[in-house]
């Protein structure tokens, strides 16, 4: 047993090549898999069953479609060991084509209360987060269709300050069929 679980919500459409090279990268890292069937149409009850999934101390989280530094994972947990104030810790990413080919610079930065609350790409790369916050919220996060990762982490910047991590993390395969191109509105009220 691992100390992180990960969850993979899988959809009928997910492109199977895709999904075999991303559990490749999950195979080699130091994650309990937990892989569930989307619930079409509500990403925030899908993602409240996947986070539900094992005991471990920290969770994750990895979409099919993506490519991921298998040894990420571990680092950031490293990072919230050494920082126990902090609610969660987060690496970058790179945005790539459905090719695999990099569209855009590498996402590096540090973590900034007022990008989070403006972006739910600010947040967004590899999140690895402590089960004792996340588990009180997943109420909350089952009725948000879209982009429920950001007003989780929004409303766990309540327990302390995150921590960034300055490397990839996560290669974000930029596609037609993504919940995340049509912004969600901002979560103001969802943050207090």
């Amino acid at each position: 047993m691992h100390r992180i679980d990960c969850h993979v919500l899988t959809l009928h459409d997910s492109n199977p090549q895709w999904l075999r090279l991303m559990q490749a990268d999950l195979d080699q890292a130091a994650v309990n898999q937990h892989w569930l069937a989307g619930v079409p149409g509500n990403i925030g009850a899908a993602r409240a069953a996947g986070f539900r999934a094992g005991s471990a101390e920290f969770v994750t989280f990895a979409d099919p479609d993506d490519r991921y530094d298998p040894t990420v994972f571990g680092a950031l947990a490293s990072l919230l060991d050494d920082l126990p104030t902090a609610p969660f810790a987060f690496a970058g990413e790179q945005q790539i084509d459905p090719r695999g080919n990099a569209i855009s610079a590498p996402l590096l930065h540090p973590y900034d209360p007022a990008g989070h609350l403006d972006s739910p790409c600010h947040v967004h790369g590899v999140i690895v987060m402590r089960r004792r916050l996340v588990e009180p919220l997943l109420t909350l996060i089952t009725s948000i269709h879209i982009a429920p990762e950001w007003h989780l982490t929004l409303k766990l910047t309540n327990h302390g300050m995150p921590v960034s991590m300055p490397r990839i993390g996560r290669w974000w395969r930029r596609h037609g069929s993504q919940a995340t191109i049509s912004a969600p509105p901002r979560p103001d009220a969802f943050r207090r």
